[in-house]
Parts: structure tokens; sequence; C-alpha cells
């Protein structure tokens, strides 16, 4: 509720996230379909404002924190409703972990049974091929939002772990939008998305994760970033992410993120210097 509840939006994107300006441009009349709807300067239309502020979001206290509900009242008096609730389920095989080991290689531990980092493996995203994007991930619009900056990255997060997965573990996956923000950085104008998902079996909760997300405008070419220095350390090892094992992981995720295994789309367009690592596998490793 509050993700989308922005009560004094101060841009033309931020108006896509207040309840009280979205209903005042639809009684105006407004094409919300349009993104050229979406303009700065209704931000400061003081009638708008107004009528926006008689605006009164209650929030259904019966209904999950994924679940949505849309209810639309005709002239007719029949009143139209859907509901949604994004839950997804999917099931650990011994073949996704033996395929997981073994893109590891060396890197994956033997314990526990079910290794730490498959639960990225598990309730993927999954569209049809005109549901892609140009950059090989899904379009936004469907569970995130339809936010006009085209790059996208993996940005950070934060795991808690409250028990191991087993083999043969059907996993209950829930997703939650907790935070969309806007920022401007050196690469231009950025948004954040913050998304929490938790992991159950049987109603018991396995694993819980912010998964943070940001957005970026299209640039020619990212600000270069200066290395980091070396620093002491008392172990060390090193991990070959070649192009290989990068292919073989988007494909155990079903991450169709092209800036992980097409080199010339990854330099070329989105002006990487390479092929990028995947940052749950960064992590996984770690």
């Amino acid at each position: 509720m509050n993700v989308c509840n922005i009560t004094a939006p101060r841009t033309g994107l931020e108006l896509k996230f207040s309840y009280g300006f979205l209903a005042a441009m639809t009684l105006r009349g407004v094409n919300l379909a349009d993104y050229d709807s979406f303009d700065d300067a209704l931000c400061n239309d003081n009638e708008l404002a107004t009528l926006a502020g008689r605006t009164e979001v209650v929030p259904n206290d019966k209904m999950t924190v994924t679940a949505t509900e849309v209810k639309i009242d005709l002239t007719s008096g029949e009143t139209i409703s859907q509901k949604f609730d994004l839950v997804k389920l999917d099931l650990i095989t011994a073949r996704m972990v033996n395929h997981f080991k073994h893109t590891l290689g060396e890197h994956c531990f033997d314990e526990p049974e079910v290794p730490a980092g498959l639960h990225w493996c598990l309730a993927p995203d999954v569209v049809e091929p005109d549901g892609l994007g140009p950059d090989g991930h899904p379009k936004l619009g469907g569970f995130l939002p339809n936010i006009p900056y085209p790059r996208r990255m993996w940005a950070g997060g934060w795991l808690e772990f409250h028990d191991d997965f087993g083999i043969g573990d059907e996993v209950e996956k829930r997703s939650v939008i907790d935070d969309i923000s806007f920022k401007s950085g050196n690469s231009g104008n950025l948004c954040f998305v913050a998304v929490t998902h938790e992991f159950s079996v049987d109603g018991k909760l396995k694993l819980r994760e912010r998964h943070d997300i940001v957005y970026r405008e299209e640039v020619t070419k990212p600000p270069a970033i200066d290395p980091l220095p070396d620093t002491h350390a008392d172990q060390r090892w090193h991990v070959d992410t070649n192009e290989v094992m990068l292919f073989r992981y988007s494909a155990l995720t079903f991450n169709g993120h092209r800036i992980h295994y097409d080199l010339p789309y990854s330099t070329g367009v989105e002006g990487h210097g390479g092929l990028l690592v995947h940052g749950p596998l960064q992590a996984t490793l770690m």
C-alpha cells in the first residue's frame, strides 16, 4: 500500500505511484495508458492536487500482502471484480541440485543436501517469447512496475536463513514490493525497487530474501569504475567465471538477461566492458 501511495509526487514518474493523483487524473479524463500523460507539470497543478487530496485510500486488512483486487462498478449496476495473488510453487528435485552443484564445481560445498543459493533457481519469472524485452528480461508491467528506464541490474540485498531445504520439498514463494525510490547518479536518473521474497515449505518459513533492483536511463557508456585497491586476505581463491559457467547459471535460474552470456549485446548495446557475473552467483560463491 505504501509503495503506490506517494501523496506529494515531484515528477511525472512518481505520479504513477500516487493513488490520489491517479484517481484525480481519471476523473479529469486523462488517458493513463499514455506515457506522455504523466507530465512533471501536473505535480504543480493545484486543482488536481486538491482533487487528489479528497481521495481516500482504504486498505483491506483481510487480504494478504501479496494479493491484489480490482473492482469496477458499471453504470448498469453490475460490478466486475478480479483478484490476483502472487504465490508460486516449485519442487526441489535431485536433478536440479545435481546441475547446480556441477555448475559451481569445486566451489560448491557438499553440505547441506540442498546447497545455499539454490533458492535462486526456484519459481523464476516465465513468460512467452513475445513477453520478453530486448534485454532478454520479461517486459515490465506485470509484477514489477512499468518504469520507463530500460536498463536494469541487481543492486544488492540480504538473506535470512531459517532452515535448510531438502530434496523433494515443494516450495512456496511469495513476493512483495516493499519500496520504490527515485534518485539521480553519475549514470543519470535511477529508480530503485525493493522486493522481499519468502520461501516456505508446508507453511514453515525457510528463507527470507530482500532483492534490490536498480533501473537506469539508457546511456551510451556507463561511467568508468576505478579498480579497488588490493587488500590483505588470509585466504584467496580464483573462480574462472567464463562464458560457459555464466550461460549454465543463466539456464539454471532461467535468467534471460543478455549481459551475462551475449558479449556483443553486453558491450555494444549496454556499454559494459564484457560479460557481467550474476549478483546471485557472486553471493553463492561467497
